[in-house]
């Protein structure tokens, strides 16, 4: 959120400290590049919290995002949270998304813009997760703790689904 809009660093508050220890337990640590669905801090709230990105906010993004994914040809792209998963599958709940196989490019997230440069793209698979950000937030239920469990699990799973030990190309 803010913290990463002010030092340009993806990932760089408290949620990416959890991040990167989970990419470390996945064996992951240098091969992964991290980007946002929108290139800027969409804000806080009256109550003080982190907005989630807007349509205005990722259509505008869109084209950006779709040329750093076309340069960078990651093996995977792993969604982190609502918008991000709503973007890459069309399904708004995140729990609803993950365990389930999706690829880019595919209809809903490719309206016509890069026809040409993605139609002899392999596709690449989708994975939906939980944002870290989201096991920030211990009421105490033990929610952040199950939240945490499962962002594990699913970076986990995409490393052992895509990440060969001779390979050190990035995702």
């Amino acid at each position: 959120g803010e913290k990463e809009d002010k030092s340009g660093r993806v990932f760089g508050g408290e949620g990416g400290v959890l991040l990167d220890s989970v990419i470390k337990k996945a064996g992951l640590s240098g091969k992964v590049r991290f980007v946002y669905l929108i290139g800027c801090y969409p804000g806080r709230d009256k109550k003080g919290k982190s907005k989630r990105a807007t349509v205005g906010m990722v259509n505008c993004c869109h084209n950006y995002l779709v040329q750093e994914i076309l340069v960078s040809r990651p093996k995977a792209i792993v969604c982190m949270g609502k918008s991000a998963i709503k973007y890459f599958t069309g399904i708004q709940e995140v729990s609803r998304a993950r365990k389930n196989a999706y690829s880019w490019p595919n209809a809903k997230t490719i309206p016509g813009v890069f026809d040409d440069e993605v139609k002899d793209l392999d596709p690449i698979p989708v994975f939906p997760t939980y944002h870290p950000a989201a096991c920030l937030y211990d009421d105490g239920s033990g929610r952040a703790q199950a939240l945490q469990a499962n962002i594990t699990a699913d970076i986990i799973h995409v490393a052992s689904s895509i990440y060969k030990e001779d390979d050190s190309t990035q995702y």
